[in-house]
């Protein structure tokens, strides 16, 4: 497991002189870290993270270690398990399903809400972003791509609680899509299919006005989404299956020793 970069302290300030933006706590910063650990593999589902130790690495107090962690609970990210602490939290496939349908459903109600909101600079500006968003070169370049793109789109909904929900419902798939995006990068052949043209396409067709066009382009997306990440979360329930079992026959090898 690579050591957590220690986390810096301090607020932030910004804007006209003499305002603040609303400061960045210490709390956050470390849910930020431990988040992007998560979601890039470092912590796998079912860890513990052991708050002494990672609190240690981090030069930080546990207090708002403790006030991360409920962060990333509140998020799905983690569970507490009484008596042992904080574990990172899987995905079944239900839930997956289920969380793709409900942000189909706050995106298809910002892409209403947005449409006629969005100006002829606003589309140029998606346009360009949709057409380098491939092919896929890096995973940190292709999500802040689209990142960018929709928060030009649906922030144009002017509903920012909106917004933040499709946020934090994409961030919490992130892992998994990020298994999609590395694939992109080293399979090419591959990649010519997975979701080929989609943002370029769907940037088109909001222009024109085209909605339900633009809501069923997405749909299809989202399904096709699902159908490919089918094998890796299977694989991966069958890996925690036999980690389980595994751990399972260790503890009872344990027990059977300590009774001789």
């Amino acid at each position: 497991m690579s050591k957590p970069r220690k986390v810096p302290r301090g607020n932030r300030t910004s804007g006209a002189k003499g305002s603040r933006t609303p400061s960045v706590t210490l709390a956050d910063k470390i849910a930020d870290e431990l988040r992007e650990r998560i979601i890039d593999g470092t912590f796998r589902a079912g860890e513990h993270l052991q708050q002494a130790a990672l609190a240690k690495q981090m030069g930080i107090s546990s207090i708002p270690f403790r006030e991360a962690i409920r962060m990333l609970e509140t998020e799905g990210f983690v569970e507490i398990v009484p008596f042992k602490g904080a574990r990172v939290r899987g995905m079944a496939r239900e839930e997956l399903v289920e969380r793709v349908h409900i942000g189909f459903a706050l995106e298809s109600c910002a892409m209403d809400l947005a449409q006629p909101m969005l100006t002829e600079a606003d589309f140029a500006r998606a346009a360009d972003l949709a057409d380098k968003a491939y092919p896929v070169r890096d995973v940190k370049t292709w999500f802040g791509v689209t990142h960018e793109l929709l928060g030009i789109i649906y922030g144009a909904a002017r509903w920012p609680r909106l917004y933040d929900m499709i946020l934090r419902n994409r961030m919490i798939a992130k892992r998994y899509t990020e298994i999609l995006v590395r694939r992109a990068i080293t399979d090419r052949r591959w990649a010519e299919h997975w979701a080929a043209g989609h943002f370029p396409r769907l940037v088109e067709m909001l222009r024109k006005g085209d909605l339900e066009g633009a809501k069923a382009l997405h749909y299809q997306r989202l399904e096709e989404y699902m159908a490919q990440l089918a094998p890796f979360m299977e694989q991966g329930a069958e890996q925690e299956h036999r980690r389980r079992r595994a751990l399972h026959h260790v503890k009872a090898v344990q027990k059977k020793r300590g009774r001789r």
